[in-house]
């Protein structure tokens, strides 16, 4: 995934195509044993954004942050559909909810954070989530698999 997204950019934007360029031969690739490795679309999503805070593209930290936070919900809206969990008009329906949810987020929690208290730093990015870490580790042991990997 994050390969994929380092070439969309790369044509999105082509004054950090460069750049992007760069990364993928020096991270991506740095070791002949990485050489199928296509990077983690989180590490990628923050580096491209960290170039373009400074290119003059009208991208700030908020966009930064409801862009990533919107895709990471669409991502899990059409897992869902994929599984027949929901339909794709209920999928619909919810990534609008979670639209609306995000941006209330990133306003009312985020940027609070960003700008007066500054404790928003790479030491403080975290999740936990340990019942769906100990599910997840006997994927490989049930009977039907959601997702073959």
């Amino acid at each position: 995934q994050g390969s994929g997204m380092l070439r969309a950019f790369s044509h999105s934007f082509p004054n950090i195509a460069p750049c992007i360029k760069a990364i993928k031969k020096r991270v991506l690739l740095v070791d002949s044993s990485l050489a199928d490795s296509t990077g983690h679309a989180a590490t990628c999503f923050g580096a491209v954004c960290g170039l373009l805070l400074g290119t003059g593209n009208d991208i700030t930290e908020e966009t930064c942050a409801s862009m990533f936070l919107y895709t990471c919900a669409r991502d899990m809206v059409n897992a869902a559909i994929r599984m027949n969990l929901i339909g794709p008009l209920e999928g619909g329906r919810l990534t609008n909810e979670l639209c609306t949810s995000i941006e209330e987020l990133v306003q009312i929690q985020l940027i609070p954070r960003l700008y007066t208290t500054g404790d928003l730093n790479v030491q403080s990015s975290h999740q936990v989530c340990p019942m769906i870490e100990i599910l997840s580790n006997a994927h490989d042991r049930l009977y039907t698999r959601l997702f073959n990997s």
